[in-house]
């Protein structure tokens, strides 16, 4: 007779199947599997980062806030929760609130090369080019294959005239990724400028949409 499974268990192999479950898009199942394996095991805080990713993926930003904060309740020093909740907060224009949890994921693992973007992209809306800039370097430094990233840091030097640095950096993303437009037209642009060309001065878009090189 086989050994019955621990409770413990029984919400491992519930969050494998969540898990599965949500990487096929799947939401409503893997929400489901996630909150009973929540059942067995309340307090554990990946559970409850894992529903919020979920509920983020549905379009319920409110649940997925929830879920985050409920993560953070068990385990306050949580870097991804932190950063991906300072994201929510700042789709829904909770800025202040978005700079604060986005900082306590830095501090908590300065490593974090999307908080440290996700920081900048929040800085720069704000028009605070410069902090923005120290943001973006920094997150290029740590992940130096991070497109998005680079691409952010470009328009950042774009818009303090650093035309060969913005170059440098959207070649880098051409480089890794040939087929990322918004590199090529920035590097265009950036090119002109720095010829003296005519093109307009905000005419360099946000990287809101950039692929990020796993």
């Amino acid at each position: 007779m086989a050994e019955e499974l621990s409770e413990r268990e029984k919400a491992m192999k519930l969050s494998g199947q969540a898990t599965e479950a949500l990487f096929k898009k799947d939401f409503t199942n893997a929400l489901q599997l996630f909150q009973a394996a929540i059942k067995l095991t309340p307090e554990d805080e990946d559970l409850h980062y894992n529903v919020g990713i979920t509920y983020a993926r549905m379009g319920k930003t409110n649940e997925a806030i929830a879920s985050y904060q409920k993560a953070l309740e068990i385990f306050p020093d949580y870097s991804e929760v932190h950063n991906n909740l300072g994201n929510l907060l700042s789709v829904i224009g909770r800025t202040d609130e978005a700079i604060q949890h986005i900082k306590l994921a830095i501090k908590s693992s300065p490593e974090n090369a999307n908080a440290h973007n996700n920081l900048g992209s929040i800085l720069a809306r704000q028009g605070k080019t410069v902090e923005a800039i120290t943001e973006f370097a920094q997150a290029v430094k740590l992940q130096p294959d991070y497109l998005e990233a680079h691409y952010n840091l470009g328009t950042g030097y774009m818009q303090q005239s650093r035309y060969d640095e913005a170059i440098q950096e959207f070649q880098t993303i051409i480089k890794q990724a040939p087929n990322f437009k918004p590199a090529h037209m920035a590097l265009t642009r950036a090119m002109q400028r720095k010829e003296g060309g005519s093109a307009a001065p905000g005419a360099v878009p946000p990287a809101t949409h950039a692929p990020t090189k796993k």
